[in-house]
C-alpha cells in the first residue's frame, strides 16, 4: 500500500510539474507574440510611411527640374507632393515612440521641406521674371535643400533598420 501511495504522489508531482511547464511555456509565448506583434506593427507602418514620402519627395523634385529646365511644369503637383510629403512625416512621429534623434530627424525634415519648397517658389518667380537659363542653372544649386531633405528621410530610415535589428535580437535573446 505505502509503494501504491508513494507512485500516486509522485507521478500526480511530475505531472503537476509538467503542467507547470507547460502553462509556463504558454505565457512567454503568448508575451512573446504581443511584443512581437507591436514591434512588427510599428516597423510596418514605419517603413510604409518612409517608403511613400520618398517616392512623393522623388515626385516633386521631378517637377522641379522639369520647371528649371523650362519643360512643363506642374506646380500644383510639386505642392501636393511635398504636402504628402509633409503629412507623412507627420504620420511618422504617430506610429509610436520616437527616439530624440528621430525627433531632432524630423524637425530638421519639415525645415528642409520648407526650405524646398521656398526654392520652388523662387524659381518660378525667376520663370515668371524671364530669367536666363544660366540664373536658372544656379538657382538650381539651391535644389540642394530637396537632396539634404532626401539625405534625412534616408537617416530615419536607416534609424529605423537599426531599431528593427536591435529589437528583433532582443525578441530573439528572450
Amino acid at each position: 500500500m505505502k509503494l501504491k501511495y508513494a507512485l500516486a504522489t509522485g507521478f500526480g508531482a511530475t505531472l503537476a510539474t509538467v503542467l507547470g511547464v507547460v502553462v509556463l511555456a504558454f505565457l512567454f509565448l503568448s508575451q512573446l507574440t504581443v511584443r512581437w506583434g507591436e514591434i512588427s506593427s510599428v516597423i510596418a507602418q514605419r517603413n510604409e510611411v518612409m517608403m511613400r514620402s520618398s517616392q512623393h519627395l522623388g515626385y516633386a523634385t521631378l517637377q522641379f527640374h522639369k520647371l528649371v529646365r523650362n519643360e512643363a511644369s506642374d506646380g500644383e503637383r510639386f505642392a501636393v507632393e511635398m504636402q504628402m510629403v509633409g503629412d507623412l512625416l507627420d504620420a511618422y512621429g504617430g506610429t509610436g515612440p520616437l527616439s530624440d534623434e528621430e525627433w531632432r530627424l524630423l524637425n530638421t525634415a519639415k525645415e528642409q521641406l520648407d526650405l524646398y519648397r521656398k526654392d520652388f517658389r523662387m524659381i518660378v518667380a525667376m520663370r515668371e521674371n524671364n530669367s536666363e537659363k544660366g540664373a536658372l542653372e544656379y538657382a538650381l544649386k539651391g535644389e540642394s535643400d530637396g537632396m539634404q531633405l532626401a539625405h534625412t528621410v534616408r537617416k530615419l530610415v536607416d534609424l529605423n533598420n537599426q531599431r528593427t535589428r536591435v529589437e528583433t535580437a532582443q525578441v530573439v535573446g528572450q
